[in-house]
């Protein structure tokens, strides 16, 4: 069976002269289990998605026996070339 904790959202990105727009499913996130940030590397900016969620409901530290897993995700795009200011909305 495959490990459905490590899943990558599905993402669609537009690029245009002064844009760049990327809409991701995250289904079962809640909006306060998902972090949006733009660094600046090197060679320009990256754009990084990151969502972690206890599927479990109980505090890890609370269970005896965990089976069911933090549900996790990190993706990360190279904006190369941008020169435009970055801003966002969820």
């Amino acid at each position: 069976m495959a490990d459905s904790s490590h899943q990558l959202p599905l993402t669609d990105l537009k690029i245009t002269p002064t844009a760049w727009v990327a809409k991701a499913d995250v289904p079962g996130f809640k909006r306060d289990e998902i972090t949006v940030e733009i660094e600046d590397v090197k060679l320009g900016k990256v754009l990084r998605v990151r969502g972690q969620k206890n599927n479990s409901g109980w505090e890890p530290e609370t269970l005896t026996v965990r089976e069911r897993t933090l549900a996790n995700f990190s993706r990360s795009y190279y904006l190369s070339g941008t020169t435009f200011d970055v801003n966002g909305e969820f």
